[in-house]
């Protein structure tokens, strides 16, 4: 595969185009863990966009996306703590039926800031979303006691109703305006407007101003089941 637009964070050339997250090889049935403490805003299965999959408002505009879930323990609205278990890794989306069983069971985690989808591994030049900077580890849950608060995302009801309206396709139009609360539709906007971004006419701004890119996150699995990574 020819890539023009994608690089992954060392430089190099293992990643593709229009893949918008990171995938972390694990069994079916591992135990998914909140990355950051924060609130579901969305609970859904797309079979086209990741399969079954939870969405977490961290704020700052700062979400979390675990795809292709079999099994979900949380739902829209529920607060969630770090390291706490929002469902189990699966094999959930097309792209399961349609390359099984030559592609391996895996998580698809999703970061995006600002409603844009954004890389959590970063350049010498960038900011990590990690707290480890590029060798993120799970949430340790022994370690020292730390200020981990957090307040919901403002989004901005201005740039959501823009958003709506510049939707081209007049059912998804409708759907996305009859979504409450306000974080409900900011979350199926940030999603869409990413994965199908040819459904807009111009690109939605979800937050009145952008929040800065911060080191919050942590790997969202368990330490019990963690054996180790290699990128």
């Amino acid at each position: 595969m020819r890539v023009r637009d994608s690089r992954d964070w060392r430089g190099g050339r293992h990643t593709c185009d229009g893949h918008l997250g990171t995938d972390f090889a694990c069994p079916v049935g591992t135990p998914v863990v909140a990355a950051a403490p924060g609130m579901v805003v969305r609970v859904s299965l797309e079979m086209d966009m990741g399969g079954r999959k939870v969405c977490i408002d961290h704020g700052r505009a700062l979400l979390t996306t675990s795809n292709h879930l079999a099994r979900v323990a949380v739902g829209e609205g529920d607060v969630v703590a770090r390291g706490q278990v929002i469902g189990w890794s699966g094999c959930s989306g097309i792209e399961f039926l349609l390359f099984s069983p030559w592609l391996a069971p895996h998580l698809h985690f999703n970061t995006w800031c600002n409603g844009e989808v954004r890389d959590p591994f970063a350049r010498p030049d960038e900011t990590s979303l990690w707290r480890r900077r590029n060798d993120p580890v799970p949430y340790d849950p022994t370690e020292p006691p730390r200020r981990d608060g957090w307040e919901p995302t403002p989004w901005d009801p201005a740039g959501i109703d823009a958003a709506i309206e510049a939707c081209r396709d007049p059912r998804r139009r409708d759907r996305l305006g009859a979504l409450a609360p306000r974080w409900r539709q900011a979350a199926a906007l940030a999603l869409l407007a990413n994965y199908r971004p040819g459904l807009f006419a111009r690109r939605p701004v979800l937050v009145a101003e952008p929040f800065p890119v911060e080191p919050r996150l942590d790997l969202p699995f368990r330490g019990a089941e963690y054996r180790g990574a290699r990128w």
